[in-house]
C-alpha cells in the first residue's frame, strides 16, 4: 500500500501540462508563477517543425545574433533572456546515461521530464554567472535547447522556466481536439529500453571467443566504463580525422579484456564532448567491422544506450 501511494506521489510530480500561447500564464494554486507573469502575457509564437515556443510579449532579438549563426537566437526579456536553439536530431535515447552525463555536467540540479510524448533533461546551471534553468528535448523531427536566464536571481529564473514550461505546444501526428496534452512519466528506464532493443545481440563475450565468426555484424557491449583514448591501430590507423576513440571496460574484467571503439566524430561529437569532461557508464552497440581489428577487439560506435 505505501508503494502505491508512493508512485502516485511521484507520478503527480511528473507530470506536465502542454500548452498553446493564451493571454494568461498562470495556474490554479500557483500564485507565485501567476504574480511573476500577470504583467507578461506569453504571446510572441515561434514554430520549429511540429513544436511551437511561445515568449513573453515584450521579447524582443538581442544584439548578440550576430554571431551565433541562425539556428541559435537570443531574445531580450523584463526578467532577462531566452535563447532558442535548433540542433542536430539525437538518435540515442534521451534519458540514457551518457546523454545525461554530457548535458548536465556540473549542474546544480537535473530532472527528467516529459514535454507531452517527448523526452526531455531540464538542469540548473549559470549562464554567464546569472542564474538560468536549461531545457533540452528532442524527436525523430527536432532538437531544441532553450535557456531561461534571470537578472535577478535562481528563484526567479525558476519561476520564469515554469511559466516559459506551460507555452511549449506539440502538434502529434494524431489530430486532437485540443492542443493541451498531459503526460505522466511511467517510461521504462534507458537500460530496459536498451536491453529490449538489442537484447538478443551477441555480446564482446560472444565476439572475444569467437572473432572471425562475427566479422560485418553488431554485437554489445553493457554496463561499462567508457575513457578516451588515443589507440589508433590496424584498420583505423590514419583515421583520426573521421573517428575518436575511446576505450571500453566492461565489469568484473582484466586489462586485456578492454576494447578500443571508433566513433565517428561527426555523428557522435556529443559523446566525444562529454568523455574529454570525464568517464562515463552505460551500454552500447558497436560494429566487427575488420578482421585483425576484432580480433584485437577494436570495433566501430553504432548507437549508446
Amino acid at each position: 500500500m505505501k508503494k502505491k501511494i508512493l508512485a502516485i506521489i511521484l507520478a503527480a510530480a511528473m507530470t506536465i501540462s502542454v500548452a498553446g500561447c493564451s493571454e494568461s500564464g498562470s495556474s490554479p494554486g500557483n500564485s507565485d508563477v501567476a504574480e511573476s507573469s500577470s504583467e507578461n502575457s506569453y504571446t510572441k509564437e515561434i514554430t520549429i517543425d511540429n513544436v511551437t515556443l511561445c515568449l513573453p510579449e515584450d521579447a524582443t532579438v538581442s544584439d548578440e545574433n550576430s554571431s551565433t549563426g541562425d539556428k541559435l537566437t537570443w531574445y531580450k526579456t523584463s526578467f532577462g533572456k531566452i535563447s532558442v536553439r535548433q540542433a542536430d536530431v539525437f538518435t540515442d535515447d534521451w534519458h540514457s546515461e551518457i546523454t545525461v552525463s554530457f548535458w548536465t555536467i556540473d549542474a546544480k540540479k537535473t530532472e527528467k521530464i516529459m514535454i507531452g510524448n517527448e523526452k526531455a533533461l531540464m538542469y540548473v546551471r549559470d549562464y554567464n554567472s546569472k542564474p538560468a534553468y536549461w531545457l533540452n528535448f528532442n524527436s525523430s523531427k527536432h532538437c531544441i535547447n532553450i535557456i531561461v536566464v534571470s537578472d535577478t536571481s535562481e528563484e526567479n529564473a525558476k519561476e520564469e522556466y515554469e511559466e516559459f514550461l506551460k507555452h511549449i505546444s506539440i502538434d502529434s501526428s494524431a489530430p486532437k481536439a485540443t492542443t493541451t496534452t498531459t503526460t505522466t512519466v511511467t517510461t521504462p528506464s534507458a537500460k530496459d529500453e536498451f536491453n529490449e532493443k538489442y537484447g538478443k545481440l551477441p555480446t564482446w563475450k560472444d565476439v572475444k571467443y569467437d572473432p572471425l565468426s562475427y566479422i560485418g555484424k553488431n554485437f554489445t557491449i553493457t554496463d561499462a566504463t567508457y575513457e578516451i583514448d588515443d589507440y589508433y591501430n590496424y584498420e583505423y590507423r590514419d583515421t583520426e580525422g573521421k573517428y575518436f576513440v575511446f576505450s571500453a571496460t566492461p565489469p568484473g574484467t582484466y586489462i586485456s579484456d578492454r576494447l578500443y571503439i571508433y566513433a565517428d566524430r561527426t555523428k557522435f561529437d556529443w559523446l566525444f564532448q562529454a568523455l574529454k569532461e570525464k568517464r562515463l557508464k552505460g551500454s552500447i552497440v558497436v560494429k566487427a567491422e575488420f578482421k585483425n581489428a576484432t580480433k584485437r577487439g577494436m570495433a566501430t560506435l553504432v548507437d549508446t544506450q
